[in-house]
């Protein structure tokens, strides 16, 4: 009898260590940070974050990536870095922060003075939880670039653009005839888009453009 006794009192302490056990909360001293939850007495983090407690805010990065057709500059509050066309431009960070600046693509003269009109981007991209991510400057669709191919045999001396509309240029120019592409500048896109070249002795107008209203427009003229 005292051995059934001592074997009965035997299993319902184990009975006990063990409903003891699973009703403990292993999670009762954990606390997890930046919205991690504990499991089993573990931080389960969320996406962009690690450490034992969820403390740490992994690295990550932004790339800029200039689809425009001239180089564009990227402007924060410490620096400016151009970026060629084609090109890339990265950024590290941690998840949380946020990347801001600005972006700007022109053409401009010789002596530095802007031509036609400035494309700006205003920046804004927050850090991805893990890896990489493009954010990619192509030309807005309120804007296009103007080039010029010149096989006309006298040179190009003067530029309207948009003549009769409140966004209208007038630019003096020198290009030559000698088939080479030639940047003009950034114009605003309008409906009724128009330009006049005029060279030496003739002049050619471009009354309608017939502009696609999509990113990164580009109009080549080529007066002959």
């Amino acid at each position: 009898m005292t051995t059934n006794n001592s074997r009965f009192a035997l299993l319902l302490s184990i009975c006990c260590l063990l409903v003891f056990i699973s009703c403990r909360n292993e999670c009762k001293d954990v606390s997890c940070l930046n919205e991690g939850v504990c499991d089993n007495g573990r931080c389960i983090c969320k996406d962009g974050y690690s450490g034992e407690r969820c403390e740490l805010r992994n690295a990550s990065r932004i790339r800029f990536v200039n689809a425009a057709f001239t180089p564009v500059s990227v402007i924060t509050a410490s620096d400016t870095q151009a970026v060629p066309v084609g090109g890339t431009l990265t950024f590290d960070g941690r998840v949380g922060d946020v990347f801001n600046g600005v972006a700007m693509a022109y053409v401009s003269n010789a002596d530095e003075s802007l031509r036609g009109e400035a494309v700006t981007w205003a920046l804004s991209t927050d850090f991805p939880p893990s890896g990489t991510i493009d954010d990619t400057l192509g030309v807005p669709p309120l804007h296009y670039l103007l080039s010029v191919v010149n096989n006309a045999g006298e040179s190009v001396v003067h530029i309207t653009v948009n003549s009769g509309h409140s966004g209208m240029k007038e630019l003096d120019v020198n290009i030559p005839s000698d088939g080479e592409t030639y940047n003009v500048g950034y114009f605003r896109a309008l409906s009724e888009a128009n330009v006049l070249l005029t060279g030496t002795a003739q002049s050619w107008n471009y009354s309608v453009l017939n502009l696609s209203g999509t990113s990164n427009q580009r109009v080549v003229l080529s007066p002959l």
